[in-house]
């Protein structure tokens, strides 16, 4: 009887414990859902800087969406299609005249070789940002109940936020821009686009900036753009609008460092600076501030303008006598910034290809040791001298030449004095030739000379010219250096291959006669000059 009355006490209090148990669980997933709901509410305020008018969502579905005030938009990029619009969303088109906002959405980013903006480069925007917030301007047109035709230029932007799962995206649009039939403000933003992005002058791409952010309040203001010089550690102004005279000069250059100037403290500090010059302050020297304000500017505010991957490209400038112009044009100003960084990194990227290109043209056209014509130069110079002569009928001589004994100087004294004496060789004979004449590296030790114009006797005379400099040569501790050459002629028939044959058969019968000599090839035999 006991054993029975202790067993079914037990069950009872097992039975409490979980009835107490499961109540505890309620209450802590009723707790779990207000943190997440208050989480939410905060998140969504700050990335869309609002203060967050609609419910907070109960869970990560897409339901929650439908209780918000604000218009949002949560999308499936993955299958295309709309998941939930919110009560402020629906209210928001049905102001644009859309009544059936789901499938005009769907209609609107289907198309993914149409002029709207698909689904497909919704994800590619995100994958390119690497899932964070991406703003951008979108076109759509958007047709009434008489039949009739909108186009409206719409900012949106997109929030894959914590609380989305894979490819869902929640979707913010902020208002309509402009709404006009003939596109008005897509003309203009594509022409300042155009202006910046394709204007081969810098300055007056910057300008373009500057112009079209001037536009945007009647209020007096002065801008100006300074770019960063980093061989100099400075920032150098290029471009001003309605800068007074009397401050070109003292902005022309500034170190980049806190004090020398508003602009170089915002470089300095990697964020916006605001001075009011009728206050002390240690951002600029004082004798530039009784400049400004001697020149009527009173406010001075100063924005980094930074690189892809975070580079000091320069600062952009507004001046002003009242800080609400200032405070006015600083929501405006993140554009000119975008616009005015991809200008200069298109600028400096071109300066970048641009000396490469010179670079490798040089590496192509010189001999980086000596600084003659690289054989490639050479032979493409001789094949337009042997047309020329073909053509005009002109004399053209050749002459091959290389240094004697020149492994026995390497051996001896090494291969950077060795190094030293074709460098000197070169300059040498560079000096000693007319500007007409074509003097490159052939190989090794071994030059060419072409000489236009120049018959086979005044070539021998041109070449034993050479070898007398040579030899005068002072190569200090290497006590003499000379050189064998070999000349040709232009014949009616000859080629680049057969004329460098003659002239390398010359150079060898030099060689055999025992070097330091002049012979020429003839056609018939070979001839030594006379030293």
């Amino acid at each position: 009887m006991n054993s029975s009355l202790h067993t079914t006490n037990a069950s009872m209090i097992i039975s409490w414990l979980v009835i107490a148990g499961l109540f505890l669980l309620v209450i802590f997933q009723y707790w779990e859902v207000t943190r997440y709901r208050r989480r939410f509410n905060r998140l969504l305020g700050e990335r869309l800087g609002l203060d967050g008018e609609g419910r907070a969502p109960h869970s990560t579905q897409s339901w929650f969406v439908g209780e918000l005030m604000l218009p949002v938009i949560l999308l499936d990029t993955a299958k295309a299609r709309v998941l939930s619009i919110s009560p402020g969303a629906r209210e928001w088109m049905a102001g644009l005249g859309v009544y059936r906002p789901e499938t005009f959405i769907e209609r609107q980013l289907a198309d993914n070789d149409g002029e709207n903006l698909s689904f497909r480069e919704l994800k590619e925007q995100l994958s390119l940002h690497h899932r964070e917030s991406v703003s951008f301007i979108d076109q759509v047109e958007l047709v009434d109940d008489v039949g009739r035709t909108r186009r409206l230029a719409i900012n949106v932007t997109s929030l894959p936020l914590a609380c989305t799962r894979g490819d869902q995206l929640l979707v913010f649009v902020s208002g309509v821009m402009s709404e006009t039939d003939d596109d008005t403000a897509f003309q203009k933003f594509y022409q300042l686009i155009g202006a910046t992005l394709t204007q081969p002058s810098l300055p007056l791409a910057l300008n373009s900036i500057l112009s079209a952010l001037a536009k945007t309040t009647s209020q007096p203001v002065s801008l100006s753009v300074s770019i960063y010089r980093p061989e100099t550690d400075s920032l150098e102004l290029t471009t001003r609008r309605d800068l007074p005279d009397a401050l070109t000069e003292p902005l022309k250059t500034a170190a980049a460092g806190y004090g020398h100037g508003v602009h170089a403290t915002a470089a300095i500090l990697d964020r916006p600076v605001l001075q009011d010059l009728r206050k002390p302050s240690d951002s600029l020297p004082r004798a530039l501030a009784a400049k400004m304000m001697a020149a009527g500017v009173t406010f001075w505010a100063s924005w980094p303008v930074c690189g892809l991957n975070g580079q000091l490209l320069g600062t952009l400038d507004v001046y002003g006598n009242r800080p609400g112009v200032i405070d006015r044009l600083s929501g405006r100003v993140p554009l000119a910034i975008h616009l005015a960084a991809a200008t200069l990194e298109r600028h400096h990227a071109a300066r970048e290809v641009q000396a490469r290109v010179q670079s490798l043209e040089r590496q192509a056209l010189f001999d980086h040791l000596t600084g003659l014509y690289s054989r490639g130069k050479t032979e493409e110079a001789m094949r337009q001298a042997i047309a020329h002569a073909q053509r005009y009928k002109t004399p053209l001589a050749l002459a091959m030449f290389d240094i004697d004994l020149f492994k026995r100087i390497n051996d001896t004294w090494g291969h950077d004095m060795g190094d030293e004496v074709l460098r000197s060789l070169s300059n040498r004979v560079r000096q000693t030739v007319r500007g007409a004449d074509v003097v490159g590296r052939w190989g090794g030790e071994e030059f060419l000379l072409l000489l236009p114009e120049t018959r086979l006797e005044d070539a021998m005379l041109v070449a034993e010219n050479i070898r007398k400099k040579v030899e005068d040569g002072n190569y200090s501790p290497v006590p003499v250096v000379t050189v064998s050459l070999g000349v040709a002629d232009y014949q009616l028939g000859d080629t680049p291959e057969t004329l460098v044959k003659k002239a390398d058969e010359a150079l060898y019968a030099a060689k055999e006669a025992g070097r330091n000599r002049v012979v020429a090839h003839t056609g018939s035999g070979y001839r030594e000059a006379a030293s």
